[in-house]
């Protein structure tokens, strides 16, 4: 999305549950709706999606119980860690606009400021987070398609209990980089030395 090139893309997704969570290793600034008086606030804390807002926002500003579930979030913003970063709560009518060009100027300000903010991880921190998450699905895929006697051997091991996790973890790595197809490219100067799976 980043190679796309356009200066902001707007992510929206299905609803509070997991992927809302899983979406804040992507997204740079967080916005979390919520509607008055639909229980989306006691949704909010059981998804855990209060602890990766940015800003929340209680749209249908005009509704009687609004004001309410203004309160409520401020108040669970209150029972975070003190350090947490700062999480906005502003209101909006989409219908009517109102609180629209307020909330676009904050969602503005954020993302500018995005990086330097209190515990926020800048880019690289980002990056690396994604590239280790990539890094491990890739990894996990060669492990189970991989037709290597020193996996099998690995988890004969493990079976009698010879090994624990970390251990066997360890020296399917190593085991792996000797399967053919699965050897990643050799960078200048660096060899990779034949390697034997203790007790095969």
């Amino acid at each position: 999305m980043d190679a796309w090139g356009p200066d902001f893309i707007i992510l929206e997704t299905v609803g509070s549950g997991q992927s809302e969570v899983e979406v804040a290793d992507f997204a740079h600034t967080r916005l979390v709706l919520c509607a008055p008086g639909a229980g989306d606030d006691v949704q909010a804390i059981k998804a855990g999606i209060l602890e990766i807002a940015d800003i929340l926002v209680v749209n249908k500003a005009d509704h009687p119980m609004a004001e309410q579930a203004v309160r409520q979030l401020e108040a669970m913003l209150g029972l975070r860690n003190p350090f947490a970063r700062v999480t906005k709560v502003v209101t909006t009518v989409a219908t009517s606009g109102q609180g629209v060009s307020e909330l676009v100027d904050l969602l503005q300000d954020a993302a500018a400021h995005a990086d330097r903010s209190t515990g926020r991880a800048g880019p690289r921190t980002r990056l690396r987070r994604l590239l280790a998450d990539a890094a491990a699905h890739a990894l996990r895929e060669r492990v189970l398609a991989a037709d290597a006697p020193a996996l099998e051997a690995l988890c004969d091991r493990l079976v009698r209990c010879e090994l624990d996790l970390d251990e066997a973890a360890g020296l399917a790595l190593r085991a792996l980089a000797d399967v053919p197809g699965h050897r990643p490219a050799d960078a200048p100067g660096v060899r990779h030395p034949p390697v034997a799976v203790p007790g095969t």
